[in-house]
C-alpha cells in the first residue's frame, strides 16, 4: 500500500489503511462501470500503431507466455469474476505478518508512533507469511529479429533489448546504471547530434533478484523508414565501443 496526506490527516491516512487491510468493499456498479470504461479504453489504444508495437514486443520477448508481461485483451475484462476478484486481495491482505511499513514525513514521533500501534499494530497476523512462486517466465535467448508492420503513416518504431541472467548484488545493479546513464549520452551525441537521425533515443536498465537474478537492458527510438538500419548499427557500434574501452 502506498499512501500520503497533509501531516494533520496523519490518523485519516491509516485508519484507511487498516480498513484497506480489513474491510473491502464490494460495489457491483463501480466495478461493472470500470470493466466497461477499461474495454472502451483498450479498443482505442490498441488502434494507435505504436502500442500495438509494444506489445508484439513484450509478447515475443517473453515467447508469447500467458503469464508474461502483455497488454490485456478487450474480451479479458469480460472474465472478470468480482467475488473472484475480492476473494484473490482478501488471500493477499488478510495477514499483515512480514509487511514493514514505512512513514515520512513532517510529524510527531510519539504521536505517529502511537496511531502506528493503534492502526498498524492491529491489523490481523498469523505465523505465515507470503512468498514468490517462479512460474519460469524467461525472456527468449539467441538473437531475435522480428518487424511488425501497423499503421499507414511513414513512421518506424526501433526496440532492442538485452537480456540475461546473473547474481543480483547492489554493486553490479549500480554498475548497470551507470553503464545505462553512459549509453544514454553517447546514443543522443551520435544518433540525433551526428547522424541527425532521431530526435530522441533512450536506454533503460535494471537489475532483479527476484524470482530469479537477472539483468535487462533496452532502447528504443522512433525514427523514419528510412534510417532503421542504420541508427541500428552506429548503435551497436556505440555498445562495441563501451566493451572495448570502457566509457571516456
Amino acid at each position: 500500500f502506498s499512501g500520503q496526506s497533509g501531516s494533520a490527516d496523519l490518523e485519516t491516512l491509516l485508519q484507511l489503511t487498516h480498513l484497506y487491510f480489513t474491510a473491502p468493499r464490494k460495489d457491483t456498479d463501480l466495478f461493472n462501470s470500470f470493466v466497461s470504461k477499461q474495454q472502451a479504453f483498450l479498443q482505442n489504444m490498441m488502434a494507435n500503431p505504436q502500442v500495438a508495437y509494444q506489445d508484439s514486443v513484450q509478447k515475443i520477448l517473453y515467447n508469447n507466455h500467458p503469464r508474461g508481461p502483455r497488454f490485456p485483451k478487450v474480451e479479458d475484462f469480460g472474465q472478470i469474476n468480482l467475488d473472484r476478484a475480492l476473494g484473490i486481495y482478501q488471500e493477499r491482505f488478510n495477514n499483515a505478518n512480514g509487511f514493514t511499513f514505512f512513514i515520512v514525513g513532517s510529524f510527531d514521533l510519539k504521536a505517529a508512533s502511537d496511531l502506528a500501534a493503534t492502526y498498524l499494530g492491529s491489523l490481523p497476523s498469523s505465523g505465515s507469511t507470503g512468498s514468490f512462486k517462479d512460474l519460469g517466465i524467461r525472456p527468449v535467448k539467441g538473437v531475435v529479429k522480428k518487424e511488425v508492420y501497423k499503421g499507414t503513416e511513414p513512421k518506424s518504431y526501433i526496440s532492442l533489448s538485452f537480456t540475461g541472467e546473473t547474481a543480483y548484488t547492489q554493486e553490479a545493479a549500480l554498475h548497470l546504471q551507470a553503464l545505462v546513464e553512459i549509453l544514454n549520452i553517447k546514443l543522443i551525441e551520435t544518433l540525433r547530434e551526428e547522424l541527425s537521425g532521431v530526435y530522441g533515443a533512450g536506454a533503460n536498465g535494471n537489475m532483479s533478484k527476484i524470482p530469479y537474478g537477472n539483468y535487462s537492458i533496452s532502447i528504443s527510438m522512433p525514427c523514419g523508414p528510412e534510417n532503421v538500419d542504420k541508427l541500428i548499427k552506429a548503435t551497436f557500434d556505440e555498445i562495441q565501443k563501451l566493451k572495448d574501452n570502457g566509457p571516456q
